[in-house]
């Protein structure tokens, strides 16, 4: 784990400077997901977002300001939340399926949507 957690620190993906910040024993929410596919499609893949894209969620009030703005961020790369009309769910976890969706869009936009 600690050299998952450097390799992903080294690079970006992860921006806390301890690895007990990170807390990789515990469970991956929607928020956290936002975070580092965001990162990740835009620092490695050079992706950019569509900042014209309406992406207002009513349930995300709640988080800090940073975790909003990484929410609409992946929503805005087309990443996550892009078929949910106000709802995102920030606090649920990703499962396999959910991570799949994400990773898939994220390497190859919306070609295997639906």
């Amino acid at each position: 784990m600690n050299n998952a957690y450097l390799y992903a620190y080294d690079i970006g993906l992860i921006t806390e400077p301890t690895i007990q910040d990170v807390n990789m024993g515990s469970t991956f929410t929607r928020a956290d997901m936002a975070k580092i596919i965001s990162d990740y499609a835009m620092n490695v893949l050079n992706k950019v977002a569509n900042t014209g894209a309406i992406c207002n969620f009513t349930d995300i009030a709640d988080q800090s300001a940073e975790v909003q703005a990484n929410i609409k961020l992946a929503c805005q790369l087309g990443l996550m939340g892009i078929n949910m009309t106000t709802i995102f769910h920030p606090n649920r976890t990703v499962d396999q399926a959910q991570f799949g969706t994400i990773l898939s869009r994220t390497i190859w936009g919306d070609t295997y949507n639906g």
